[in-house]
């Protein structure tokens, strides 16, 4: 297994490990200044005026949230084919995710679905730059504007990309970013919420560190501990001074393969819409039409058993065992979600992916195809387990 090729890993060199032992040598373990150094920067970035640093992107996404009043009997749109802590975070506070259909392009929300869902009244649309792709941002904006509907922005999975000259991060009444370790960059666990709204600002700050107040002795609000360490805020900052030089990487990486696997019949490759630069969190190719789950999961085994890491990113939530039968049922429908959610396949991806490996998994991804494809068409007369027949 030495050789073995990761799904993901952080890009880390000795900058980084040099600011967590400077953090260890200092005062501040927590409540320190890095976190709010990290999260300004982070704001700075997408031209926002305030960061409130947090433990993770689901505690942001929980805490933008609170911090508009949602909570039981509410609902909130959620996409259906994306990470399913968004759907956590609405269902944490008592309220009912709204499931909109994605794009079968671009892998966001299908603009349809989320203006037929604004009929059931939701209280908030979040959506997600899926696999760090913005198409279709700025409309979905100008739809929640023309509702009068906050709309949040899941921006974890698209630190650095932009579309129309405006950066991810920068749409909607506040943005969420989240740095676990297969993210652009990473603080370990960590988030960071960015917003223009001062009032938004400091009741997110409020509730993410127990309710207290501007005093910081008064608590004013119940609340969470959902605060930002200071070693990991310090990693983020090392790891933010090299975020041009991660992007371009990955960037590189994600032209590798798209060089390499262009010319495959049975794969769909990810799309770039016209003036989009995407920040690439994953690779994730999707099996043509014709295949289902059952062919696609036995590929990602038979990479594993090549010692190359594959995954299914996303299932479908509302087809999950976590959420079936909790969604309302005329706020469920996702057939395109529910159809892609069963071909895709995310490839080992990392800034340091080297371009011999590159070559490896896409000629292992192409035999995998090719012996699954041999042993279906074998198994009997066409009537295959293996392929939709529809």
């Amino acid at each position: 297994m030495s050789n073995a090729i990761p799904l993901a890993q952080p890009s880390l060199t000795d900058l980084e490990r040099q600011a967590v032992l400077e953090v260890l040598h200092s005062p501040f373990l927590a409540c320190g200044p890095r976190a709010e150094t990290f999260s300004h920067s982070i704001a700075e970035l997408c031209s926002r005026s305030s960061g409130i640093p947090c433990s993770s992107g689901t505690a942001g996404l929980t805490l933008v949230l609170a911090a508009l009043g949602i909570g039981a009997g509410d609902r909130v749109v959620v996409p259906a084919f994306g990470f399913v802590a968004m759907a956590n975070a609405v269902w944490s506070l008592g309220a009912t995710p709204l499931f909109a259909d994605c794009d079968p392009r671009t892998l966001n929300v299908e603009l349809e679905s989320v203006a037929k869902l604004l009929e059931h009244k939701p209280r908030a649309v979040l959506a997600a730059e899926t696999f760090g792709n913005p198409a279709g941002m700025p409309e979905l904006e100008a739809l929640c504007a023309a509702h009068e509907i906050p709309l949040i922005e899941d921006a974890c999975e698209g630190l650095g990309g932009r579309i129309a000259g405006r950066s991810i991060g920068g749409f909607g009444r506040a943005s969420v970013f989240g740095f676990y370790p297969n993210k652009q960059i990473t603080t370990g666990e960590g988030g960071v919420i960015v917003t223009d709204d001062t009032r938004l600002a400091e009741r997110c700050r409020s509730l993410a560190n127990h309710g207290r107040g501007e005093d910081g002795a008064t608590f004013v609000r119940p609340g969470w501990n959902f605060r930002l360490d200071e070693m990991s805020a310090a990693l983020g900052i090392a790891q933010l001074s090299r975020l041009s030089e991660i992007l371009d990487r990955r960037e590189a990486v994600a032209a590798q393969y798209t060089a390499r696997l262009s010319g495959n019949v049975d794969l769909i490759l990810p799309s770039v819409e016209q003036g989009c630069r995407p920040s690439w969190f994953a690779y994730c190719v999707r099996l043509t039409g014709r295949w289902n789950a059952t062919v696609r999961d036995e590929v990602i085994e038979a990479m594993a058993g090549h010692d190359i890491s594959c995954a299914r990113y996303f299932p479908s939530i509302p087809k999950t065992p976590a959420w079936q039968g909790r969604c309302e049922p005329k706020a469920c429908h996702t057939p395109v979600a529910d159809s892609i959610s069963n071909r895709t396949i995310a490839l080992p991806f990392f800034a340091d992916l080297s371009t011999s490996d590159v070559d490896i998994v896409c000629q292992s991804l192409e035999l995998m195809i090719e012996r699954a494809t041999f042993r279906h068409r074998s198994s009997s007369n066409n009537q295959v387990d293996g392929f939709d027949q529809a």
